[in-house]
């Protein structure tokens, strides 16, 4: 994490720029960034899924909730990169938080082009608000699953750019997701 942490970020990298822990208003701001069709600089998409690895990795195979008075629960399932189906959900029913909770029962990549900005939200998202958003794994967060129906590819386009002579970058960010 070290030598993560001590990479430059590009003068012309126009994102969001993470500070750890998150706040709420740093994944706002990125989930405008991705709402504009930008991609989060490779030492950040790195920083943020070693923090959601870290954070779930004390957690049980089995997480139970209850919902409390006050409180609301959206069962969300099958985004399959389809961004702009997220930010409708979020439109509809608002962002996650503590009394706005979300349960996300997996399939969050492949077919549609951002499951990487779709996975990168809800891990902030769950950062900052664990139980407001939570998370299952489905099927397509399965590595055979990535390799044949498109996420394997989709993290190769966006991320083998990054790091002018580090053409491994993007094999690098693709493991971290399969880990997490």
């Amino acid at each position: 994490m070290r030598e993560v942490d001590a990479l430059e970020v590009e003068a012309d990298y126009r994102g969001p720029r993470l500070r750890f822990p998150l706040d709420a208003e740093q994944v706002l701001g990125m989930v405008r960034f991705f709402r504009g069709g930008g991609t989060l600089h490779y030492k950040y998409t790195i920083q943020l899924i070693n923090h959601f690895t870290n954070a779930v990795g004390a957690l049980p195979t089995l997480v139970e909730t209850t919902v409390n008075e006050g409180e609301r629960l959206a069962v969300v399932g099958d985004t399959h990169g389809q961004l702009q189906d997220l930010f409708s959900i979020f439109t509809i029913n608002g962002t996650p938080d503590e009394k706005n909770r979300y349960l996300f029962n997996g399939d969050f990549v492949d077919r549609g082009d951002n499951g990487a900005e779709i996975v990168l939200t809800l891990f902030a998202f769950h950062l900052v608000y664990p139980t407001g958003c939570l998370l299952n794994r489905g099927n397509h967060e399965e590595r055979s699953q990535n390799e044949a129906a498109g996420f394997l590819t989709e993290i190769r386009a966006k991320f083998s750019g990054h790091g002018v002579g580090d053409p491994g970058r993007a094999n690098r960010v693709y493991e971290f997701f399969e880990v997490a």
